[in-house]
């Protein structure tokens, strides 16, 4: 089974109106500082910094990048799986836009969305995830 680390003080989390594979705007310019989940499944497959840099799903990276992805993001869904992780009843295209979807719930136990991620990961992708490190806020 495949493996993604996800360093906790690197996580961009819980924000559903801001998060992005990777990086932000801010005062200074540029932070490539903070991905969410999918960023780091992105930089264990090979994706550019500058293809993920402020975009929300991996349907929006470079189109010669698409193909990098594990295909599975790009599959369909059925809409059981949203209302099995208590995320919100919402009507999802595809695998990646419910993993955004835990990734930046608004929920306050991490260790909960750490489960789901570690559990849609594996059974979706075949990833094995591992988090390590300090949230620091």
């Amino acid at each position: 089974m495949k493996k993604i680390i996800i360093e906790r003080s690197k996580w961009f989390v819980g924000d559903p109106y801001s998060s992005c594979l990777l990086g932000s705007e801010s005062a200074t310019g540029r932070d490539d500082s903070k991905m969410c989940c999918l960023g780091f499944l992105g930089e264990a497959c090979g994706i550019s910094k500058d293809s993920m840099y402020k975009r929300s799903l991996p349907k929006h990276t470079l189109s010669w990048e698409l193909t990098i992805w594990p295909e599975e993001l790009f599959t369909p869904c059925n809409d059981a799986y949203a209302d099995i992780t208590a995320i919100g009843k919402y009507y999802y295209n595809s695998w990646q836009e419910v993993l955004a979807a835990i990734n930046d719930a608004d929920i306050s136990d991490n260790d909960i969305r750490e489960s789901w991620i570690k559990e849609g990961f594996k059974i979706l992708l075949g990833y094995e995830v591992e988090f390590v490190g300090d949230y620091i806020c």
